[in-house]
């Protein structure tokens, strides 16, 4: 199994106490509490997540992620998880929101160097799986474009399984698509691109794909 490479890490984030890391660690503590607002179910707990994932992006939209890929991991996972939020407040404004945020997040994820760190090509086909759901209600054009996401993220998954030297074959990241339904969550407990009302339960904490219900 692929492990992260620590041959080479990032100086900013090596250094004990450095201004980045604190700064990533009040981003994460912000996401964690917009997470815990939201899961209260209360009438505003959309908008209030919103508003802490909002400060996190702030924060992150900051840091050098172009030259430390955990970060840009953790940016495009805020993206995600503003993504949920404002999928929660409903409405035609907040769900195109919704999308923009997604298309960030594919589009940083996209860059990452995949083979560096197996959550990056998982939170990857999440993220196409999250966006192609939002577009499957939008018009006969985004829905062929909805199709395309599907496919790029059981490609994504199948190079994942094949990149792990573990048996695979045709198919094997469809089957891994299936499986990987439920909250998402990173090292940090952050849940990213779950969107949606149907929120299954019991699922382990990992890097899990979630329903997006936009333009609905």
């Amino acid at each position: 199994m692929q492990t992260p490479d620590t041959s080479a890490p990032s100086p900013s984030l090596s250094a004990p106490g450095s201004r980045v890391e604190a700064l990533n660690s009040q981003a994460s503590a912000l996401v964690r509490l917009g997470l815990a607002i939201a899961s209260t179910g209360e009438p505003d707990a959309a908008a209030r997540a919103l508003a802490c994932f909002d400060r996190a992006l702030d924060i992150r939209r900051h840091l050098p992620t172009e030259s430390a890929p955990l970060l840009q991991y953790d940016l495009a996972g805020t993206w995600l998880n503003r993504a949920e939020a404002l999928a929660g407040l409903g409405g035609r404004d907040h769900l195109t929101d919704a999308m923009r945020a997604l298309d960030e997040a594919v589009a940083l994820l996209e860059r990452l160097p995949l083979s560096l760190d197996p959550r990056f090509s998982r939170r990857l086909a999440i993220a196409y799986l999250n966006r192609g759901v939002g577009r499957r209600t939008d018009g006969a054009r985004a829905a062929g474009r909805s199709v395309l996401d599907f496919i790029q993220a059981i490609g994504v998954l199948e190079h994942d399984q094949q990149g792990q030297d573990r048996p695979g074959h045709p198919g094997e990241g469809q089957r891994r698509l299936g499986q990987e339904r439920g909250p998402v969550l990173d090292g940090d407990h952050e849940r990213h691109a779950q969107v949606g009302p149907d929120r299954p339960e019991g699922e382990e904490a990992d890097d899990r794909p979630g329903e997006v219900q936009a333009h609905a």
